[in-house]
């Protein structure tokens, strides 16, 4: 339903005749979308200045709202596309990119798994490379 609700918005912005027409289309329209936007905010904007500004449901303007941990998944996104960039390393410390923490070394841990349902059983070495030191493990897999 939001998808729709965002669609109409911009439908109703683009075809709206004048700045009263639009105005007048925003409001009846987010009207009828009731509860699907409680707590949301609409501002449009042209060259710079706000042209409709309307909060729904709970949210009023100008109102804290906590959001928690609502960006960490955009926070991994953006890291691991560093990686893949290969920008940076999922093993280098904090200090290599904050020189505040460049004298703490503290241990960390890396986990992975591995779905080994196809592979034969036997055994398996994992090899771990960093700028400092190569490690390896054997693995025996049983089935």
């Amino acid at each position: 339903m939001k998808k729709s609700i965002l669609v109409l918005l911009c439908v109703t912005i683009a075809t709206a005749t004048s700045l009263a027409d639009m105005t007048e289309q925003l409001d009846s329209l987010l009207t009828i979308a009731g509860g699907a936007l409680d707590g949301a905010s609409l501002i449009v904007a042209l060259d710079g200045a706000t042209i409709y500004d309307n909060n729904f449901g709970w949210g009023a303007q100008n109102q804290t709202v906590i959001v928690a941990s609502a960006t960490k998944w955009l926070s991994a996104v953006v890291f691991m596309t560093l990686v893949d960039d290969s920008l940076i390393s999922l093993l280098d410390t904090v200090g290599a990119y904050l020189p505040a923490f460049a004298d703490e070394r503290s241990g960390g841990s890396v986990q992975f798994s591995w779905d080994a349902s196809g592979q034969a059983s036997g055994v398996y070495f994992i090899q771990m490379v960093t700028p400092e030191a190569t490690m390896s493990k054997r693995v025996v897999l049983l089935k």
